[in-house]
């Protein structure tokens, strides 16, 4: 192990664009060089748009299915947070996976749009 960083990944190469019934998904992020048990997530919101959860799927495959983790009680550990109307910075903790991807979705309350910009902020091994 080397020494470590921390780094800012954005999740879009552009902020993006949501309503109530959308759903906007990362790329695939390799965690295989990050350090430490937390994240976060940095997001800011420009908009009066719905309120957005945020969640997570995993996949330890190279390629194949992304799927929500869950504890060993059968308990869901997808959600990041919910009904997010304001920016907000969120330290959160990532499942043990080769990869994830970041979702944001609308409430479904609100027509208007949200501009979402976002970042993941990790601690890694260089």
């Amino acid at each position: 192990m080397g020494q470590a960083r921390i780094r800012r990944i954005p999740l879009w190469e552009t902020p993006q664009t949501i309503n109530a019934t959308a759903a906007i998904t990362s790329a695939a992020i390799a965690q295989e060089r990050y350090l430490g048990d937390a994240m976060a997530l940095r997001l800011t919101i420009a908009g009066s748009g719905p309120s957005l959860d945020v969640s997570l799927t995993v996949n330890d495959a190279d390629s194949g299915t992304f799927v929500v983790p869950y504890d060993d009680s059968g308990s869901s550990l997808g959600a990041i947070t919910s009904t997010l109307t304001a920016s907000r910075y969120i330290q959160f903790t990532p499942s043990l996976a080769k990869h994830m991807k970041i979702t944001i979705t609308g409430d479904g309350s609100n027509d208007v749009d949200t501009t979402v910009t976002a970042y993941l902020i990790v601690q890694e091994d260089v």
